[in-house]
């Protein structure tokens, strides 16, 4: 597998955010590891992007606050909430990435009063 060039990670770092921000996330403070926040029906999530160079994959990190909601739905890990993606092709990163979002906005919708 190639490795992630500067310019590879820079492209796909924009394009994630720019989904990210779509969706309805906040920027958050600075000194977190996770740039970025929303309050869902499934509790607070919070998404972190990474340099991608020198590496052979693509990464979106995720982390849910309210584990025990966020395991109705999501197969997140069961202590810490984290829900990451990391796939060696970008667009399928991105793409996995997108219907995670999907399904945070709209799963259980029509069951709501």
């Amino acid at each position: 597998m190639k490795k992630i060039t500067k310019k590879q990670s820079e492209e796909f770092n924009k394009k994630v955010t720019d989904v990210i921000l779509k969706n309805s996330f906040m920027e958050a403070d600075e000194s977190l590891p996770y740039q970025f926040v929303k309050d869902t029906r499934f509790g607070v999530v919070r998404i972190a992007l990474q340099s991608q160079q020198g590496s052979e994959i693509y990464s979106i990190y995720s982390r849910f606050d309210n584990v025990e909601k966020a395991l109705t739905i999501f197969n997140c890990n069961k202590f810490t909430g984290k829900y990451n993606f990391h796939v060696s092709d970008a667009q399928e990163c991105l793409g996995m990435f997108e219907f995670f979002l999907y399904e945070l906005e709209h799963f259980g919708k029509s069951n709501e009063n």
